[in-house]
C-alpha cells in the first residue's frame, strides 16, 4: 500500500477529531475518560436547539430524543454546550468543526442582539424547559438529565440482560 500523502493524512485526522465523542464516566462527577469514534452517531448534524441527546459508554452510543419529532424532520444533537451563550457556542463550533451555526435558535438570538433586546444591547432569550410551552424545549434541568441518563441506563441494561438470557437459553 502507498503511504498517504501529507494532505490526505490531515484530511483523515480531521474527520476524526470532528467526529470523536467524548466517553463519561457514570455518577454525578461524568468525568471524560475517554474518546470514541461512532460512525452511525457522526451522521448527525449539531443544533443549539437539538432533538436528540447522545451519551456513550465504552460500547456503544446511544441517542435519545429529546421530545416527539415530526416526520421527515432532522434528527439533531448538540455538539457544544447548549447552556453557554451565543458567542461561546458560535466560538466553540468555529474553533472546533470549522462552522457557525445557523439553527432556529441563533437566528433569533442573533436578531435579538441586533435590535437591542433586553436593555444595553444584550439580548435575553429565555429557553424554558418541557413546562413551558415555548418552541425551545431542549433545556432541562441537571435533575431531568440525570433522571432521563439513569431511565436510559436502565433500559440497556434491561436488554442486555434479556439478550444475555436469551444467548444462555439457545440451544448449543
Amino acid at each position: 500500500a502507498a503511504a498517504l500523502s501529507d494532505s490526505q493524512l490531515q484530511q483523515m485526522v480531521s474527520r476524526i477529531d470532528s467526529n470523536v465523542f467524548g466517553v463519561f464516566s457514570k455518577g454525578a462527577e461524568g468525568k471524560l475518560y475517554a474518546h470514541g469514534v461512532y460512525l452511525a452517531a457522526a451522521m448527525f448534524n449539531h443544533s443549539c436547539l437539538p432533538n436528540c441527546v447522545a451519551g456513550t459508554d465504552a460500547s456503544e452510543m446511544e441517542v435519545s430524543v429529546l421530545e416527539p419529532i415530526p416526520a421527515g424532520a432532522e434528527l439533531t444533537i448538540a455538539y457544544t454546550d447548549v447552556n453557554a451563550p451565543l458567542g461561546a457556542r458560535q466560538k466553540a463550533l468555529r474553533q472546533h468543526y470549522n462552522f457557525l451555526c445557523g439553527c432556529t435558535r441563533c437566528a433569533a438570538e442573533e436578531r435579538a442582539a441586533r435590535s437591542g433586546a433586553g436593555g444595553g444591547g444584550r439580548p435575553k432569550i429565555v429557553y424554558d424547559d418541557k413546562r413551558g410551552g415555548n418552541d425551545a424545549t431542549c433545556h432541562l434541568t441537571k435533575r431531568e438529565r440525570r433522571e432521563r441518563r439513569e431511565q436510559r441506563e436502565q433500559a440497556r441494561e434491561q436488554r442486555r440482560a434479556a439478550s444475555s438470557g436469551a444467548a444462555r437459553e439457545a440451544p448449543g
